[in-house]
């Protein structure tokens, strides 16, 4: 792995049939970007990252459902439950020109137009609605909990005037 941290794009949902096929849930993510590569990287909870060769993947009532090798019976798929798929930061495509995927928002400093910095981004909140940015304070707390800084995109850009990549 690199020195950046690796971005969650997806997390292992329940058992999928009786072959060790499971769900798993993209995170703001296209389920066919994450299973793209031809392998997921499995990071269970509280352990390390390792590549899992995809067998197979299809969709089930709209749910992403894969197969991969080493995982032949429910109650393997299962003790993958919970785990998180992530990705090296190198391996996205370039964003957009004028765009941005979460993960390089966060940490970077939000500043007002007069150069008062009011923080910086903490992570992306992904919410049924759009997506909101939580910004830690300069005191401390993430501002969304304390003081409602928590806003959409537009309303936050335009209250707030800019972001900067961190110094």
């Amino acid at each position: 792995m690199s020195g950046q941290a690796a971005v969650v794009v997806g997390v292992v949902g329940r058992p999928w049939g009786r072959r060790g096929q499971f769900l798993v849930n993209p995170l703001g993510s296209d389920p066919e970007f994450v299973v793209s590569r031809g392998r997921l990287r499995i990071r269970p909870q509280g352990g390390e990252p390792r590549d899992h060769v995809l067998v197979g993947s299809h969709f089930a009532g709209g749910r992403l459902v894969v197969e991969v090798e080493g995982c032949e019976t429910p109650e393997d798929a299962q003790r993958l439950h919970g785990a998180e798929v992530v990705m090296e930061p190198a391996e996205f495509a370039p964003a957009p020109e004028g765009t941005f995927y979460p993960h390089q928002i966060e940490g970077l400093r939000v500043v007002m137009p007069d150069g008062r910095e009011i923080g910086r981004v903490e992570r992306v909140v992904g919410t049924a609605g759009p997506d909101l940015l939580e910004i830690r304070t300069a005191g401390g707390g993430p501002s969304c909990r304390s003081s409602k800084r928590c806003a959409g995109w537009i309303s936050f850009l335009e209250s707030c005037g800019s972001i900067r990549r961190k110094a």
